[in-house]
Order: C-alpha cells, then structure tokens, then sequence
C-alpha cells in the first residue's frame, strides 16, 4: 500500500486549497509517458481513497496502487521550495507534478 507521510498529506491538502471553484474534489496519481503525475479528479470505483480531517486529498485507481505498493510519497525542501517526492524499490525514483492539472 503507498504510504502517504504527515508532510505529503500536509501540502495536498494546501494544495487543494487553491483549485478553481467547481473542480474535481481531489489529487490523483496517474502514469503516463514514463512518470507520475497528480491530476485533480473524482472518486472511482476500486480506487484507495487518501483522507485528512475527513478531507479527501487523494485517489489512487488499483493498477497505480499496485505498481506503487511499495512505494513513498513524501516532501523534500529544495532550492525552488518544496517538492513532492515518490520512492519506490520497483521503479525508478519519481517526482510527480506538484501542481494539479485540470482534467477537460
């Protein structure tokens, strides 16, 4: 199962503080072209449901919650401020998009 550290919830939820009125209600981690990114979007049958304070701040679909069972997603101080980070054994070291993009 991904582990969600105190920090990387944190700054999802920050972060869901500033999507335009009407959006999806929360993060999602989906995989294309090679990389993780978060996208805001709706909640899923089957998807493994993130909350805080009975917020919910992310959804991850089971085919991305299995290749990231093993995996971290944390928050790392950088020059450019604070990035996300994803580690995981099975794949390589990952930074998804910190900011969300809005589905069409």
């Amino acid at each position: 199962m991904l582990i969600v550290t105190d920090k990387a919830a944190q700054y999802l939820c920050e972060t869901l503080t500033r999507k335009p009125e009407g959006s999806p209600e929360a993060l999602r981690i989906v995989y294309t072209e090679e990389r993780y990114q978060l996208t805001l979007d709706g909640t899923k049958d089957g998807d493994q449901v993130f909350e805080q304070d009975g917020q919910k701040y992310l959804f991850v679909d089971a085919q991305v919650g299995e290749a990231l069972s093993d995996a971290k997603l944390d928050v790392q101080e950088s020059p450019q401020g604070k990035r996300l980070t994803l580690l995981a054994s099975k794949t390589p070291e990952s930074e998804p998009e910190a900011e969300p993009e809005a589905k069409p």
